[in-house]
């Protein structure tokens, strides 16, 4: 994957995790309909006949209830730890641009210091002076540019976890 990538990705993950903390919600809710269904067939008299078949029903629809519960909890961890790895690596691609920042900051400072003390005491403005300034600025610029693009286009790895089978 290439750091330039990395932002869509997570992007991509928060909108699943939005996605499923939607259907969490949608899924508690789904309780409030399980009492509902079981006022209705057990104080309904009509339903007296049916109350065996009514009763495994309910009962299946409670169990495949708390299975999708459990499932989706599942779910909402894989996608918080895919969700961790993502901004693991945009912290990482940001330390790394404070890094070339400084890199560019202390290749400034040194030719400036360089520069002082190879000059005579009393500094003047002289277009070379400029002219080694504008320098300066555009090596920085360009040393900037190459290390963003660097860190664009490396290439990150993303480790697949196997489940162990053997618990």
């Amino acid at each position: 994957m290439r750091g330039k990538e990395i932002p869509t990705f997570k992007n991509k993950i928060e909108e699943y995790n939005k996605t499923i903390d939607f259907i969490d919600t949608r899924i508690s809710q789904m309780d409030t309909y399980l009492e509902t269904r079981a006022k209705i067939y057990t104080e309904d008299d009509r339903l007296r006949s049916f109350d065996s078949v009514l009763a495994y029903k309910h009962e299946t629809l409670s169990n495949m209830l708390e299975y999708m519960k459990d499932i989706w909890v599942l779910t909402k961890k894989y996608v918080a730890s895919a969700l961790q790895v993502f901004s693991d690596m945009v912290a990482k691609s940001t330390s790394n641009s404070v890094k070339n920042l400084t890199v560019v900051t202390s290749m400034g400072v040194g030719a400036t210091l360089i520069g002082l003390f190879t000059t005579d005491s009393v500094p003047e403005f002289t277009s070379f002076g400029v002219i080694y300034f504008l320098l300066l600025a555009m090596l920085g610029y360009v040393v900037n540019r190459a290390l963003r693009w660097y860190a664009q286009h490396k290439s990150y790895s993303i480790k697949s976890v196997d489940i162990a089978k053997d618990i």
